[in-house]
């Protein structure tokens, strides 16, 4: 989509008689649908993207990009997903003009670098392999600690303050796509759900807490019930950011999820 955008302004600023209304009659579309594909409000298709494809005068590796941007963009499939990124990474005009959405992925995809970057935050943290590795609850091979701490230096997500020696987190935001960050984020959250259940038998009582319900609700209840932890969140958020500084690292997560599917219908 965001490619799609892109060719579109560089289309109206080097032809004046473009219009959208032209290329939707030229790829046999309606207006009103290709400009919500343009808003974000509707998904691209395998078959938009083939009319786009002849329209535009592309080949069959272009044809492929543009596909693959499209599955990591609006796909709701993680397994497809996953697959059309790693396509994505074998085109050098990708991995060129989307460091940050990669920078973004390695950092995410993988929980202890995120657990790594928080730590610097406990008195007497040290950016050594072996201090890091005694601390993880889960344990993580020393060269693994090696490769992260390499990337988050390298990539600013950690810095050494030039006064106090110390390893700080500086001032960074995450930025990239929203199809990359979706993505990353969901494996993220797999990650630390394995997480949350190992240490229903690793973790004291006293030192964890996890808590549910299960109910029947309908679309309504579930809206409220999403504001709520989303607050509930947001509280969470403000008690952590006064905090500067703590003894462990810990994981806070909200869920909600069906456990039936509307219907009863049986996949496949």
């Amino acid at each position: 989509r965001e490619y799609l955008r892109d060719w579109v302004d560089h289309a109206r600023s080097t032809h004046p008689q473009f219009s959208l209304r032209k290329l939707a009659l030229a790829i046999n579309t309606s207006v009103s649908l290709l400009t919500m594909v343009l808003k974000g409000d509707r998904n691209l298709t395998s078959a938009t993207i083939e009319k786009l494809s002849q329209h535009l005068g592309l080949n069959p590796s272009e044809t492929s990009y543009l596909e693959q941007l499209r599955v990591v963009s609006d796909s709701d499939s993680q397994k497809d997903r996953m697959a059309a990124l790693k396509k994505l990474q074998r085109f050098q005009g990708y991995k060129t003009n989307n460091q940050a959405d990669l920078e973004a992925y390695k950092y995410m995809t993988k929980w202890y670098y995120v657990a790594i970057r928080e730590m610097t935050a406990i008195p007497g943290f040290q950016p050594d392999p072996k201090w890091i590795r005694k601390r993880l609850k889960k344990k993580v091979s020393s060269k693994e600690i090696r490769e992260a701490l390499a990337f988050l230096f390298d990539h600013g997500f950690i810095e050494v303050d030039p006064k106090t020696k110390k390893v700080v987190i500086p001032t960074k935001q995450l930025d990239c796509s929203e199809g990359v960050y979706k993505l990353s984020l969901s494996q993220f959250h797999s990650q630390m759900f394995d997480l949350a259940t190992d240490s229903i038998s690793t973790t004291a009582r006293d030192s964890r807490w996890i808590n549910g319900h299960t109910a029947a609700i309908n679309a309504s209840q579930f809206d409220r019930i999403r504001k709520i932890l989303q607050e509930s969140l947001q509280k969470i958020e403000e008690v952590t950011d006064k905090s500067g500084s703590g003894d462990e690292v810990y994981h806070i997560g909200l869920l909600a999820f069906p456990v039936t599917q509307n219907g009863g219908r049986e996949d496949g």
